[in-house]
């Protein structure tokens, strides 16, 4: 120092000091076993006050100094003449032997020796007139021993001994476990489904008392019962407190929603704490520098001021707040925060401000992408139906629920299925309808029946299951999958030929491929350019190849078209041919051959006997179709209605099914486009997009949703739809037994069970009766061993009759008197069966509903 600084000064720097405290006094050097900041950072971890409080006493050691202090301050321990000093009391000379205690001059029986004569007699005096203490009042010796006594269970509560007892209890069978990790097995009973008593052998004296609790307390306290949640695989997990209503959403747009308010809490919460902690350092790094100025200017050495922070001036959230800043290294800065705020404080404070800047400015960045999220995201949220829509409609598409439908159509006469309630997936499930012997159906079994017509676009499906199926074989069935579609699905809903043209150009090329079957003369097929006969087969030679010789209704008479075998769609029926070895050959009548009672009328109806691949698929293909005509209404009613709101404007082109939009006339407006690109169009364009992963699922049922806001269930479900649907045509291109069963149906005799014998030689249990109307597909199972021409028997079991109307509503979905429904004779001994027409307009069936897993 250049110079001395008198002792009023310094005592006015001390007075100055608001938030810290200020010594001058000579420091003493640390002590040996002293760790370093990163080593007490290591050990005792982050302190939760700066700076750390001193040792506080349990609720225990409180309550018994405080009944201490009372007992010393009774008259009949007090002295017989006053004591010249306010100090020299009875409970004052009790605090100076504690300190003598702690400061290790006294042991502990010395303690003891020295409190039992002063709880017991204090200042009084033991004889005389003037006698008191316990010596003359029986009480004050009773309380004093009580006081003793405690006093010996608080002094062996810490220490070495308190330790050694605390390590035992830890190590003990419950000693490191949570209730809700405790094992409840025979030795705990439950008392409600949600709570339970705790097991038998589980030491309530050692983890469930309280040094403070009365006998009152324990009486109406609950120490015997825990609230667990329900058992998990044998095993008692999760607590229903720890149940969050967020959690359990599934909606992709309330997902997104609830990120962005996490993530705006947390950055808002990160800031604000940030800026608490700063304003609370400010004013102590700006005394603390104003300080370590002063000390320079008066030219002091470094370190000879000494500055403590007074209690409780940095809480849990600043400490927080700070360490946060320093990362993996805030627990050492704060340890050096304690031990020396005039170098830290300072450092500290810029630090705080520096990130308060820099926070400030990433939430401004952030708040763009938040603000997009949430207009994205804001429409989807609202709908929470949507999500349980689509896998209510996923429950549809599952192959095994169609399999078990079927197989139990009865069931679902009688009791409809959950879904069919439901107005998401009521336009989209098959109806179930009873046997019947009347009409030219000829259904005896219990039949489903889809719509599906020539009207529904079948040519959009077929284009999307197409590049589908393309995608995921990558070309190795495309010659197998051309024929299918050509010779089963164009001829058996009347596609129109040049839809798959392109298609059999490209993938059936060689003429010798085995997925083209060599057709015989004779023949009537249909080509391109129409129907036409089988003249020829010309062989193939060195300069062409295989070709046949047809003719055209419009060639004129005597000449003849030459066809290559791709050129030729499929084979028109009643040729009397099947394919065998990869050639049509004449048919062979069955061995064993049923007579049919009844004939079907084949110019109405096409029949097929199949397996379980080719009715799962007709199933799927048929949903398909029928989500695209409902998906197609809806989206070009929304345009039309939009467009009806804009005005009359010219709406731009749309290149085919997945070629470019068109962009719109300079003149047209910009909501043109926007509107042509949600078009129906445009979204079969999207489907492979998102099939192909060039598109997330949010941002697909984004689009969807600004589409058409009526129909968003379907749109979202139609991608897996087509890939299931898919994967099942490929199931049925790799069984190869679909167009040999079709070849049998292509006869066109009318007789069922000779049908059904006929499929029987082709795969073993042909028990899916598939038939087509051209305006309508019925569905039916019959075993084997069951007669196709029987009605099924059915017992009620009061009346004994066969009844297919259940809670007066009939199966078929009409109302309880529906005025459609008739009745037909079921059986031999009476009995009804109910028969409406389609679903449409009629009120949902009043009925027990059946739930397939």
């Amino acid at each position: 120092a250049t110079h001395g600084r008198s002792g009023e000064r310094e005592r006015e720097i001390c007075r100055s000091a608001i938030y810290g405290s200020v010594s001058f006094n000579p420091q003493r050097p640390p002590k040996r076993e002293t760790p370093t900041p990163a080593q007490a950072a290591g050990s005792t971890g982050r302190p939760t006050i700066v700076p750390p409080l001193t040792l506080q006493p349990t609720t225990a050691e409180a309550a018994f100094l405080e009944r201490a202090k009372l007992h010393l301050k009774r008259k009949e321990l007090a002295p017989d003449k006053p004591p010249g000093s306010r100090r020299h009391t009875p409970h004052t000379e009790f605090l100076k032997c504690l300190h003598l205690f702690g400061a290790g001059i006294l042991n502990k029986e010395e303690l003891l020796l020295l409190l039992r004569g002063l709880f017991m007699q204090g200042h009084a005096p033991k004889t005389g007139i003037n006698a008191g203490g316990g010596a003359s009042n029986p009480g004050v010796a009773s309380d004093a021993q009580e006081l003793m006594r405690e006093f010996e269970e608080i002094l062996v509560g810490r220490g070495p001994y308190a330790i050694q007892e605390k390590a035992i209890r830890e190590k003990s069978k419950y000693g490191n476990s949570q209730l809700r990790d405790l094992e409840f097995g025979s030795s705990s009973d439950a008392v409600t489904p949600s709570y339970r008593t705790l097991p038998s052998d589980y030491p309530q004296n050692l983890f469930c008392s309280h040094s403070g609790q009365s006998e009152a307390d324990a009486s109406v306290l609950n120490s015997d019962l825990v609230c667990i949640a329900k058992e998990k695989k044998a095993r008692h997990i999760y607590s229903p407190e720890e149940y969050d209503g967020p959690d359990v959403r599934q909606n992709e747009y309330e997902k997104n929603m609830f990120m962005v308010e996490d993530e705006r809490f947390e950055v808002d919460m990160a800031i604000e704490r940030n800026a608490t902690a700063m304003r609370q350092v400010e004013p102590i790094a700006e005394e603390v520098t104003q300080l370590r100025e002063n000390e320079e200017k008066d030219g002091q050495p470094i370190g000879r001021m000494t500055y403590k922070l007074r209690q409780r001036q940095l809480n849990a959230n600043h400490i927080n707040a700070i360490a946060r800043i320093y990362g993996d290294f805030g627990d050492e800065v704060l340890q050096h925060l304690v031990r020396n705020p005039v170098a830290v404080l300072p450092i500290v404070y810029q630090r705080l401000r520096q990130k308060d800047l820099e926070w400030c400015k990433a939430k401004k960045d952030m708040s763009k992408r938040w603000n997009g999220l949430c207009e994205d995201n804001y429409e989807g949220s609202l709908d929470v139906l949507c999500h349980d829509n689509k896998k209510d409609l996923e429950k549809c598409i599952n192959e095994r629920r169609m399999t078990k439908e079927l197989k139990n159509a009865g069931r679902f006469v009688k009791e409809p299925s959950d879904l069919a309630s439901l107005d998401a997936t009521r336009d989209f499930l098959p109806q179930f309808l009873p046997a019947s012997e009347d009409g030219d159906l000829l259904m005896y079994q219990h039949y489903q029946r889809v719509s599906i017509d020539k009207s529904m676009p079948h040519k959009d499906a077929y284009k999307l299951l197409a590049q589908q199926v393309e995608h995921v074989s990558e070309g190795e069935f495309a010659r197998e999958v051309s024929r299918v579609w050509a010779e089963f699905m164009a001829s058996f809903f009347g596609y129109e030929p040049y839809w798959i043209l392109p298609e059999l150009r490209d993938n059936d090329g060689d003429a010798k491929s085995p997925s083209i079957v060599r057709y015989a003369v004779g023949q009537e097929v249909m080509t391109p350019y129409g129907k036409g006969v089988i003249e020829a087969i010309l062989e193939p030679s060195i300069k062409a190849g295989l070709r046949y010789k047809i003719s055209l209704p419009f060639v004129k008479k005597g000449g003849a078209a030459y066809i290559r075998p791709e050129s030729i769609i499929y084979a028109l029926p009643g040729s009397g041919m099947v394919r065998k070895n990869e050639r049509m050959q004449p048919v062979q009548e069955p061995a064993k051959t049923m007579p049919s009672p009844k004939m079907l009328n084949t110019k109405k109806y096409h029949a097929l006997f199949a397996n379980d691949a080719v009715y799962r698929f007709l199933r799927l293909y048929s949903m398909l179709v029928k989500i695209l005509a409902v998906s197609k209404t809806a989206i070009e009613d929304a345009m039309e209605e939009e467009k009806l709101m804009d005005g009359p404007d010219t709406v731009a082109g749309y290149g085919g099914l997945y070629g470019k939009m068109v962009p719109p006339s300079p003149s047209a407006s910009s909501r043109n486009y926007i509107r042509n690109k949600h078009s129906f169009c445009a979204y079969l364009a999207m489907v492979p997009k998102f099939l192909t992963s060039d598109m997330s699922y949010l941002d697909f049922e984004t689009y969807c949703r600004t589409t058409s806001k009526e129909v968003v269930a379907p749109l979202t479900v139609l991608p897996k739809l087509v890939e299931k649907c898919a994967d099942s045509l490929l199931r049925v291109v790799k069984d190869n037994v679909v167009l040999e069963l079709f070849d049998y149906a292509q006869l066109k005799e009318g007789n069922l069970a000779k049908l059904r014998e006929q499929a029987r030689s082709v795969i073993d249990n042909p028990c899916y009766r598939i038939q087509y109307d051209g305006k309508h597909c019925y569905f039916a199972y019959a075993a084997m061993d069951q007669n196709l021409f029987e009605l099924p028997h059915e017992t009620d079991d009061e009346s004994g009759q066969n009844s297919m109307e259940v809670d007066g509503a009939s199966a078929s979905g009409g109302g309880p008197t529906s005025p459609a429904a008739n009745s037909v004779s079921a059986s031999p001994g009476g009995g009804s069966v109910s028969k409406s027409p389609d679903r449409g307009g009629t009120e949902p069936p009043v009925a027990k509903r059946v739930k397939l897993e």
